[in-house]
């Protein structure tokens, strides 16, 4: 619906053609709705969010890139704690708990996995994780 109302484009580049993954679907897919939701939040109008699925042979990775304000340098590490927030101007009745990368940083951990800003500092923030 949000998607809808800004008329955000989201592109999905499936790398290696991944036609299945063994995963604990009902936990990624938390992971990609919070991380999804936060995409679509700081999206401008007429935005685009890509997602990127990469798998080999011992790991698959889920990147979201999108085309808002990006994350500092100073707080690409912060962001994934409980209740911080990048843009201090939000609160919850504007932008949340702050709690949605915190628990996408914990369910990515309970699966072996990592999860990082990978452009600190850049114009749209590109988010990856890892299992």
């Amino acid at each position: 619906i949000f998607i809808e109302k800004k008329h955000i484009t989201v592109n999905i580049q499936n790398k290696n053609n991944i036609s299945q993954v063994f995963i604990d679907r009902s936990r990624i897919s938390r992971v990609i709705e919070n991380l999804l939701v936060n995409a679509i939040d700081y999206s401008p109008v007429d935005g685009k969010i890509d997602i990127i699925l990469v798998k080999d042979n011992s790991h698959f990775s889920v990147s979201i890139k999108d085309e808002g304000p990006g994350i500092s340098e100073e707080n690409k590490e912060k962001i994934f704690e409980p209740f911080f927030r990048e843009d201090t101007s939000r609160t919850r009745e504007t932008g949340g708990t702050g709690l949605g990368l915190a628990i996408v940083k914990k369910i990515i951990t309970l699966h072996g996995g990592n999860i990082a800003v990978e452009n600190p500092g850049q114009k749209g923030a590109l988010i990856t994780f890892t299992i």
